[in-house]
């Protein structure tokens, strides 16, 4: 591992010999594999893809019905929500682990992944951040939310052996990216990876309190939302390293990093891929044999691109990645809080389905859909919440109102509507 330091090195080794992973394996592999040729790489996804389906129509209810890969149709999260056994693979024995996402309708979304999705997970991490510059052991700080920043010893072992500084996205004001800035400096992080907004809001403060030195810094990796070229512009000036983008959909085995030639190119290897008429990203995890979904709709709008890159990755070349933006709230402060904010805490009310904050210039309100819940109680809840942590002059919660769509049907956890 030239691309490690030796404690890198040690550390990674450590987190494989603990977590049962091949991070290690998987990483070396796909250093050598992102430079060959496409056809090779087709043939590799190929011989993946013709085993994978032989395991699912042997072993798991739903795909005995289907003769062929041609033949599926696309998998939405509702129809692995209504039969989630139906997906298990029953000649696979090893331990399988139990992920839960947001999912794009703001409902929980439950799949399950196994060591080896794992290991090719952080390994195009790991091969992302290597595009900056980084190698294994070097100091990371992520600033993020919960989708990135997870809870519990398991995981504290973890970020420790990885080498991470935890910057959390919310709540973020002055007081708080100070702090941040410190941190970083002090740290001398030379990767910072997380929320494309929460990222510029610090450039923001960064360029608005006359500019600072960070002169361990590689290279700055986006992730979970869309990276607008302003933002970009933002985050380069007040950091003074280049940015690169990253996109994922872990259960549909997608993972993709921006080169060092500016191009995002997707890890071909790991899955099989497809767009559907409207845009939309179909893919085929093909290194999770023990929950097994294929043609699986992430309900990502994907933009492919042609021909090669100067960097000489046979990787192919996403375009554009749009729709995959975590929602913020700025208060009448402006003050921004993360859509991952709220949902710790409305999402351990188990009465509650599904949520949207809508907010404008003056006024925040809390639309709560529930079979369950009582109005009063959620009032007494949520609005002292809401007055707590954002600054508005009206607050209101209701219930079962129709929710504010995305044109193409997705829900949204928070709209803004400032300029409405």
């Amino acid at each position: 591992m030239k691309n490690a330091t030796l404690s890198g090195k040690i550390k990674l080794r450590l987190i494989d010999l603990l977590r049962g992973t091949r991070i290690v394996k998987v990483l070396g592999e796909l250093r050598i594999q992102q430079y060959l040729p496409a056809a090779e790489l087709d043939a590799l996804r190929q011989k993946k893809l013709d085993r994978l389906f032989g395991l699912a129509k042997n072993s798991t209810p739903y795909y005995r019905q289907f003769s062929s890969f041609s033949q599926l149709p696309v998998l939405t999260k509702d129809m692995v929500r209504q039969r989630p056994a139906d997906f298990m693979n029953a000649a696979f024995k090893k331990k399988l682990m139990k992920k839960t996402t947001g999912g794009s309708t703001g409902a929980p979304f439950t799949y399950y992944n196994t060591s080896t999705s794992q290991s090719y997970i952080w390994a195009g991490l790991l091969l992302s951040w290597e595009a900056t510059g980084y190698r294994a052991g070097q100091r990371v700080a992520f600033v993020a939310g919960s989708s990135i920043i997870k809870r519990g010893w398991q995981y504290r072992l973890f970020y420790y052996l990885l080498n991470v500084d935890l910057l959390p996205a919310s709540p973020l004001n002055d007081e708080v990216m100070a702090a941040y800035v410190q941190q970083l400096q002090q740290n001398r992080n030379t990767v910072i990876y997380g929320y494309a907004h929460t990222i510029n809001s610090i450039a923001d403060y960064i360029i608005r309190r006359g500019g600072a030195a960070f002169p361990h810094l590689m290279g700055v990796v986006t992730t979970a939302e869309i990276l607008t070229p302003s933002a970009r512009a933002n985050i380069q000036k007040a950091f003074g390293v280049k940015v690169h983008d990253q996109y994922g959909c872990n259960e549909g085995g997608i993972s993709a990093f921006e080169c060092e030639k500016g191009n995002m190119h997707l890890i071909s290897n790991r899955c099989v891929y497809e767009t559907l008429e409207d845009g939309t990203l179909a893919a085929t995890d093909l290194v999770n044999e023990g929950f097994i979904m294929m043609k699986y709709c992430t309900n990502d709008l994907v933009t492919f691109g042609g021909g090669t890159c100067a960097c000489k990755r046979g990787f192919p070349i996403i375009q554009s990645v749009t729709g995959r933006q975590n929602d913020v709230v700025v208060d009448m402060d402006n003050n921004v809080l993360h859509a991952s904010f709220f949902g710790i805490v409305i999402g351990r009310d188990t009465s509650i389905k599904q949520y949207q904050l809508t907010f404008t210039n003056e006024t925040i309100e809390l639309n709560i859909h529930s079979n369950t819940g009582n109005m009063t109680d959620f009032k007494q809840r949520y609005l002292p919440m809401l007055r707590q942590h954002a600054a508005f002059t009206h607050y209101s919660v209701k219930m079962n109102s129709p929710f504010v769509l995305y044109s193409n049907g997705k829900h949204k956890e928070v709209v803004d509507q400032r300029g409405s």
